[in-house]
């Protein structure tokens, strides 16, 4: 069984549209390697738009106007039931340890041995980090009951550019 989620961005209406250019460019396809987890729900990346190893243009200034530019989809197959309360995705700067861009994942029900598959977009992003953006990771957090609480890290790389 397979159930499709997205989640919106949380952005503040026309200001995407005035303030971000929707250019991109795309490197030849780039590897998500997967590499640390833990609990019981497997994270499974399936894709992105832009893909990785892509360059985001027209951000501005700082993160903030990349909101919106960046969408993934995962797979989540759970070893135990129950509801998915919470959870999110951040991608970290590759010169420091800040979380710059998340995207929240969306409630769901989870089933043994099923699978749910999960679209989030950027909708978090700090500020404070340096533009432009070079990202080289990534960490998929289920922050929820004991009996669901997992993590997934990932390698892959983004540039974001003002």
């Amino acid at each position: 069984m397979v159930r499709r989620l997205c989640l919106g961005a949380a952005l503040a209406g026309a200001g995407l549209a005035a303030g971000c250019d929707s250019s991109t460019s795309a490197t030849p396809p780039a590897a998500v390697v997967p590499t640390s987890s833990s609990g019981p729900v497997q994270i499974s990346f399936l894709g992105a738009n832009p893909p990785p190893g892509s360059t985001i243009s027209g951000c501005g200034a700082n993160p903030t106007g990349c909101q919106g530019r960046l969408s993934m989809t995962f797979r989540l197959r759970s070893n135990a039931s129950g509801h998915l309360r919470a959870g999110a995705v951040y991608l970290f700067d590759a010169t420091g340890i800040d979380g710059c861009l998340g995207m929240m994942v969306s409630p769901t029900d989870l089933t043994a041995s099923a699978s749910v598959e999960t679209t989030v977009r950027v909708d978090i992003a700090n500020q404070f980090c340096p533009m432009p953006l070079v990202v080289d990771r990534m960490v998929f957090t289920i922050y929820d009951e004991a009996s669901l609480r997992s993590e997934q890290r990932f390698e892959l790389n983004y540039s974001f550019l003002p």
